[in-house]
């Protein structure tokens, strides 16, 4: 098979179709915890840069998100905290 496309390139191109792996989709339970997370993030971005009702929104985001993974992932070692 005489063909233009190098073998490399080939290799390469071969997986571009194809989507997430089983692993990395999150369960049904999982997207409907997202959904407050989102809603309650959106909030307090909101609420600070625009109605200034929030006085930083940084340390208050840090301390949801460590929470978050806590209760997704069950344990401080899958962030890398021992």
């Amino acid at each position: 098979m005489n063909s233009s496309i190098p073998a490399k390139e080939m290799t390469a191109r071969s997986d571009v179709g194809r989507g997430p792996s089983q692993t990395d989709l999150l369960s049904c339970g999982q997207r409907w915890f997202s959904l407050p997370e989102f809603v309650l993030g959106t909030v307090i971005m909101i609420g600070h840069n625009v109605y200034h009702v929030v006085p930083n929104e940084v340390p208050i985001l840090f301390v949801l998100g460590l929470i978050s993974f806590r209760l997704r992932d069950g344990g401080w070692f899958a962030m890398g905290l021992q």
